[in-house]
């Protein structure tokens, strides 16, 4: 064995969480060099190792689709190299298309939502559709994902630069029972340099980004408007001023800067009001529109089965501390405070939050992620994206954004005057 791959194997290959329902896995292979490696560790593990490499989109175009061949042949090499056990291509671009790209992205856009894609492709292709693919012939599915996976719990990665599990809270936890996470104690670094010392094929190959679909057209904007070619031009009015500054494309999010011309200072996107095909917009990253105070959410699966969990300890809890969030990948963790409630009971966005509610945690339908202080903190995030939480490195899941908390009105003290550094779980009362 390589210089490097034995140090390495002896640092880390302790840490990996080691199944014992059988002797084979299903590894997908995406031709880059974070799959190779998982792969190659579990070989060293004794397991018979499948690969399996999967096709989620592709138009036909020459242009668009030599990406995918790309990728594919890179894993077909891979799999060659370490001899794994069998190699396949699964077809999935009709399950994209039908379970992610038109009912959730497209249409989210339409709906004037920001959707993630990512968190969508990851519950419903690629751990419910080709885990399922899998189950066929192995217990349990590996990817190149950098997390670790224990007891159908989700947790943060060793390498915190390239932690993913914000893309992961989504995924079921049923199906996270039956995952393998290989390169949760590693850092990229070190899989870099295993692969060379190893000389796998692929060991120099740069890694992938961006979203698979946006292809040739080479923003989110180009691809709507072929897909959305009927939406019109919205109207950018200052927030601080109500006065219209011109027209911009619908599909802007929030946070993101407009590119008007004529202005003196650099404006943003801080609201929109898809009924009236308006743009709120403000100028400066530090202006106060460009705050809240959190968010109201729709939960993941993982999330309820946290509660589940925490509600085993109490029956009448309902605000809870000591958690960070997630607004979007490679966010600084933020403490917050979450407030669980239930449909009927949801503030309005003008409504006060409330301090205490007993809720019948079956019926909860929404959370109220809020970041204490003295003053709206939370950065704003478009309905549609994805809030994640943490207890620790523990990954609790989360949800999608239904709306921003603007108003906060007869705040309770212990919400703007606690210290973040709290580790209180419950308050029992305001």
């Amino acid at each position: 064995m390589h210089r490097i791959a034995r140090k390495i194997l002896q640092e880390r290959l302790v840490h990996q969480q080691l199944h014992s329902k059988g002797s084979e896995i299903t590894v997908a292979l995406s031709g880059g060099v974070d799959s190779a490696i998982s792969a190659w560790l579990l070989k060293q593990e004794g397991l018979r190792v499948r690969g399996v490499f999967l096709r989620s989109w592709g138009t036909g175009d020459e242009k668009e689709d030599c990406a995918y061949r790309d990728d594919r042949l890179a894993a077909q090499q891979v799999a060659g190299y370490l001899k794994l056990d069998d190699f396949q291509e699964i077809d999935l671009r009709p399950e994209y298309w039908n379970e992610v790209f038109m009912p959730h992205f497209v249409e989210g856009y339409r709906n004037g939502l920001t959707p993630n894609p990512d968190l969508a492709c990851n519950r419903y292709i690629k751990f419910g559709v080709l885990l399922r693919h899998a189950a066929r012939q192995t217990n349990l599915l590996a990817t190149g994902h950098y997390a670790r996976c224990q007891n159908g719990q989700l947790f943060r990665a060793f390498d915190r630069d390239k932690d993913q599990t914000y893309f992961l809270a989504s995924v079921a936890p049923d199906a996270l029972t039956r995952l393998r996470f290989p390169l949760g104690h590693w850092t990229k670094k070190d899989v870099r340099a295993l692969a060379r010392e190893l000389g796998l094929p692929n060991a120099n190959r740069a890694s992938s980004r961006g979203i698979c679909f946006v292809g040739r057209r080479g923003s989110i904007t180009s691809l709507l408007d072929e897909f959305l070619p009927t939406s019109a031009a919205w109207r950018a009015i200052d927030v601080d001023t109500g006065r219209l500054l011109g027209f911009v494309s619908p599909y802007l999010t929030l946070g993101q800067r407009v590119r008007l011309g004529g202005l003196p200072h650099a404006f943003y996107v801080c609201d929109k009001d898809p009924q009236s095909g308006v743009l709120y917009v403000c100028a400066g990253r530090s202006n106060p529109a460009l705050f809240c105070w959190g968010y109201e959410v729709e939960p993941f699966d993982l999330w309820r089965a946290w509660i589940d969990r925490e509600q085993a300890r109490s029956t009448s809890d309902c605000i809870r501390r000591g958690l960070h969030f997630q607004a979007w990948y490679r966010q600084t963790p933020s403490p917050c405070i979450v407030r669980l409630c239930n449909q009927a009971e949801s503030a309005s966005p003008g409504d006060a939050a409330q301090t205490h509610l007993e809720a019948n945690l079956q019926s909860i339908q929404l959370i109220q992620v809020i970041v204490p202080g003295s003053k709206p903190s939370a950065p704003v995030t478009a309905p549609g994206q994805a809030v994640v939480l943490y207890h620790n490195d523990l990954c609790i899941g989360g949800g999608t954004v239904r709306r921003l908390i603007r108003e906060l009105e007869n705040a309770p003290p212990w919400l703007t005057n606690c210290a973040a550094r709290s580790t209180s779980l419950v308050v029992k009362d305001a």
